[in-house]
């Protein structure tokens, strides 16, 4: 160094001057001319560029990457004289002290006016290389902290914040070691490790350095010297020289290391260096907190979700399959909602005479292959090894059908075919009611999607318990309506056999009242045909019945006069109803238009005139007809008991057609009848009360405009 600058100063001012370049720690330096040659500089500023001399030289070849950024500001002091300042410039690394992560600068420029007429510019410079360092690792932290809390994924955070810290301490190795369940071992979880700890676990017993610092809790600073083998001999091997370990402490549980290493060269390691680290492990650790919090609540969610999603399709099934109408409705909504619900294949193979039988196959997807084979193409006998052991073991299993060939048991045609059309996992559920096993509800997944696990086998078991009460029922109901079938076919083919000879005998006793000689011979003649005329009534009212239970007993409407009607009913069933005491008034308007079925209506008249009868036997009866609101009604009013319970509830119940209706007394026969063809003209039949007895009452459409 020249420390006396040259001609510009004389006396006084360049003692003062020579004083002042010694003394200070900023680098001084004054610049001549428009080429900026160094003219004198101190020590502090000679440390900025060491190596050859730099008095006498252009600082554009002293400092050549400032040259660019700085050279434009000195030129321009120069001219026009106004002061400059330029903060935190970076120098290349400079190889000396060992620290490679170069230096940074702030510079303040005034120009000087010279004795010789050259104008010099006073150049002071000041290192501001530790405070850039801590202002970057500050705004790292803010940034790690920041990242944090608004950042969706920890892990994206983690790792960007370890790049940026080795470039900032000037590393070559960073990484974010995590320690397993067990607390003996390490394995690199984010950033980037040293080449030879990727995609590994380690013993912590071979690395007594991190051991150490796990246990004490505290940050180290370490170098190649100071290490062991095998930890000295992976630092030879990369070529590192020093590093940083800092602990993840969150509360009382250690939960990894955070470590940044250096290369021969890189970086003099020091107490700024550890501070920095143990502050970016004690982020870390909140970090991982965070976490593994956010991932506890996430799952505990996904938990209650699929939980929800559980109960959803085991209601769904419930609702659909308890509404679904016979045996081929709860097949069909069996696979339906458990294809694409619970599974990309949906099989139901059903029990029947002694063998396994294809009922229904569902894909999720049109994409989807059905599998080719099928129970119903073996032999007599359950011979697949996998349903014979859902049907004889009742137990339901998850398979693994992507693992070894051998996983699948042999002979077991149906897995091997759900293999080939692409199915990963399976369940095989057997469908279980009291014990006895009905058949086997099979649902599988594709490839690339999650296999079956415990949760999905009792979803499964749930599935199938449901499954198997609504075959049960749809059997069952299906027994029943061949029992009505046949039952009501039996009816119809009685009636008509009985009407036959009935007819033949109504013939010959109306020949026998008409040459019948003395009173006594009379007698036993009427009372013979009033036992026909009963038993043909009965024989009539059982075909209605085997008629409406079959669907198949029509109305023929026709406009009619009610008040006719009932006068001729009147007066056909008077002599009967007299006999027992119940003589009939009729109470009517002169007429009373209807749209209705001539003989159904008479059968609804003499129904309802019997009921009264044996329910008010040896009190007067009357018939009334009326309108109200535009409705006809035909009411018939006794004088007794009041309407006994059952015949209520008949009447209020719904009329269903699969009620046994042979269970009925002969009485609730005939209302049912009456019942049923006054609703199928579009009106109901009711019960009311009066005060010395009961009335049933029929309303009916005025002109038939609503039929059953």
């Amino acid at each position: 160094m020249d420390p006396d600058p040259q001609p510009a100063t004389h006396g006084a001012t360049a003692d003062l001057l020579a004083e002042m370049f010694a003394s200070t720690r900023a680098g001084l330096a004054i610049l001549r001319g428009h080429e900026l040659v160094i003219e004198a500089a101190n020590e502090a500023f000679e440390a900025l560029a060491p190596g050859p001399p730099i008095v006498g030289r252009p600082a554009a070849t002293v400092f050549p990457e400032l040259s660019e950024l700085l050279t434009p500001t000195l030129l321009g002091v120069l001219e026009t004289g106004e002061p400059a300042a330029v903060r935190d410039l970076g120098l290349r690394p400079t190889g000396r002290d060992g620290d490679g992560r170069g230096r940074y600068v702030s510079v303040c420029v005034r120009r000087l006016e010279g004795h010789d007429g050259d104008a010099r510019l006073w150049l002071a410079v000041m290192d501001t290389t530790s405070q850039v360092r801590a202002r970057r690792r500050t705004e790292l932290l803010a940034y790690f902290s920041t990242g944090l809390n608004s950042h969706p994924e920890m892990s994206v955070v983690v790792r960007r914040a370890l790049r940026r810290a080795v470039a900032l301490l000037g590393g070559s190795y960073g990484a974010l070691w995590l320690l397993d369940p067990d607390g003996h071992s390490l394995r690199a979880a984010y950033g980037t490790p040293v080449p030879e700890a990727r995609d590994r676990t380690f013993d912590l017993r071979m690395l007594p350095t991190l051991q150490r610092a796990l246990r004490a809790r505290a940050g180290l600073l370490v170098t190649r010297e100071e290490l062991a083998s095998p930890e000295a001999e992976l630092f030879e091997r990369l070529g590192l020289s020093a590093g940083v370990v800092a602990p993840l402490v969150a509360g009382d549980h250690d939960l990894g290391l955070v470590t940044i290493s250096f290369k021969d060269g890189d970086h003099r390691v020091d107490d700024d260096d550890l501070v920095f680290a143990t502050a970016l492990g004690a982020q870390s650790a909140l970090a991982i907190e965070r976490s593994r919090a956010l991932e506890e609540a996430r799952r505990a969610d996904a938990a209650v979700e699929a939980s929800r999603a559980r109960l959803r399709l085991l209601a769904d099934v419930s609702r659909v399959l308890s509404s679904a109408p016979d045996w081929d409705g709860v097949v069909h909504a069996t696979v339906r909602l458990a294809a694409g619900r619970l599974a990309d294949w949906a099989i139901l193979d059903v029990v029947a005479d002694g063998a396994l039988h294809r009922e229904a196959v569902r894909c999720a997807t049109p994409s989807l292959v059905a599998p080719g084979w099928a129970p119903d193409q073996a032999p007599p006998g359950v011979t697949d090894a996998s349903l014979h052991e859902a049907l004889e073991g009742k137990l339901t299993r998850a398979w693994e059908l992507a693992a070894e060939p051998d996983a699948i048991p042999t002979p077991s045609p149906h897995l091997a075919a759900l293999r080939e059309v692409g199915a990963a996992s399976a369940i095989l559920a057997p469908l279980l009611v009291r014990g006895q096993a009905l058949g086997v509800l099979t649902l599988a997944r594709a490839v690339g999607v999650a296999p079956y696990d415990r949760e999905d086998v009792g979803l499964a078991q749930e599935l199938s318990l449901r499954v198997a009460l609504a075959l049960h029922d749809a059997r069952l109901l299906r027994s029943v309506e061949s029992a009505d079938e046949a039952r009501g076919n039996l009816l119809a083919m009685a009636s008509h056999e009985l009407r036959t000879p009935l007819t033949t005998l109504h013939l010959e006793l109306g020949q026998l009242s008409r040459v019948a000689r003395d009173e006594r011979t009379a007698a036993r003649v009427r009372l013979l045909e009033r036992a026909t005329n009963r038993l043909t009534h009965a024989i009539e009212q059982l075909l209605d019945i085997a008629h409406i239970e079959a669907g198949d007993l029509a109305l023929h409407r026709r406009p009619l006069d009610l008040v006719e009607l009932a006068a001729k009913m009147v007066g056909r069933l008077s002599p009967e109803l007299e006999r027992v005491g119940c003589a009939v008034q009729l109470v009517a308007p002169e007429r009373l238009p209807v749209v209705g079925d001539r003989l159904r209506l008479r059968g609804l008249i003499r129904h309802l005139l019997d009921h009264a009868a044996r329910l008010g036997a040896g009190r007067p009866l009357e018939l009334v007809l009326s309108t109200r609101h535009g409705r006809s009604v035909l009411q018939v009013r006794y004088r007794g008991e009041p309407i006994p319970p059952a015949i209520r509830d008949l009447l209020v119940a719904p009329l269903e057609r699969h009620t046994r209706r042979l269970g009925l007394a002969d009485l609730e026969l005939g209302l049912w009848v009456a019942r049923w063809i006054v609703e199928a003209h579009g009106g109901r039949l009711l019960v009311r009360p009066t005060s010395d007895g009961a009335a049933f009452v029929a309303e009916l459409p005025a002109d038939g405009e609503t039929s059953r």
